[in-house]
């Protein structure tokens, strides 16, 4: 199955003097790491409520059914599961934990857990030039945040040049379960995933990660995640 970028979109990185996990050696400047800090140990959970399962838990239209969080592939209604609580309410818990060499640069590995849905692993790292995900080992790598970290700076991912990523914010105020969190990263994701207009939208705040993400098809709220707490290991 084809990756789905973003939103999509999930620590305190330390500079890392190990090369390749920086993003080479002597890289002093990691201009994303603020926005998304790793190291070994962290931790996100989210509440994900997915708009696409009713109270019963049957699936009402072909959705994301786990917030496409930087790099989280699309999973078709199969994956879907009766274990979801309440209106489509679930849990996903990130953990970074520990770090892989992918073509002999390091990469942190992260596992994804979420109530009633298989646990993937993806793959982040920082570079000088922003933060770098892959959906697996095998797939190619794709900048969530890429400088200059300024609004209306945009890109278009590798996988297909009708995708674009924008820099919609940089002063964004948030206020989930987790906390209230000002001047929030906004990151905007468009494109079109099987005949469906997609739109993207994630908020990351500063020395804490991703805390907000909103996934639309075809202009309607399909997948939104909050975060509800958080524990970032010592630098």
């Amino acid at each position: 199955m084809r990756t789905i970028p973003l939103t999509l979109a999930l620590v305190s990185l330390v500079v890392i003097a190990v090369t390749g996990c920086g993003g080479g050696s002597g890289v002093t400047e990691l201009p994303a790491s603020k926005y998304f800090p790793l190291a070994q140990g962290n931790q996100w959970h989210y509440r994900v409520t997915d708009y696409t399962v009713d109270s019963s838990g049957v699936v009402t239209a072909i959705g994301a059914h786990r917030p496409l969080l930087l790099g989280s592939r699309l999973l078709g209604p199969a994956r879907v599961r009766t274990a979801q609580d309440g209106q489509g309410e679930s849990v996903l818990i990130v953990s970074i934990t520990g770090t892989k060499l992918i073509d002999d640069i390091a990469w942190f590995e992260a596992s994804t857990l979420q109530t009633g849905l298989d646990t993937e692993i993806i793959y982040w790292r920082h570079d000088a030039n922003g933060l770098l995900v892959r959906a697996s080992a095998d797939d190619d790598p794709s900048y969530r945040i890429r400088r200059p970290i300024e609004t209306g700076n945009s890109w278009n991912p590798p996988f297909d040049e009708n995708w674009q990523i924008e820099i919609l914010a940089v002063d964004e105020n948030v206020d989930v379960a987790a906390g209230a969190f000002a001047d929030c990263l906004q990151i905007e994701e468009s494109g079109t995933w099987e005949g469906e207009a997609y739109r993207g939208l994630a908020w990351f705040a500063a020395d804490v990660g991703l805390v907000c993400t909103e996934d639309y098809f075809d202009g309607e709220l399909a997948v939104k995640s909050e975060l509800t707490s958080y524990n970032l290991a010592a630098n």
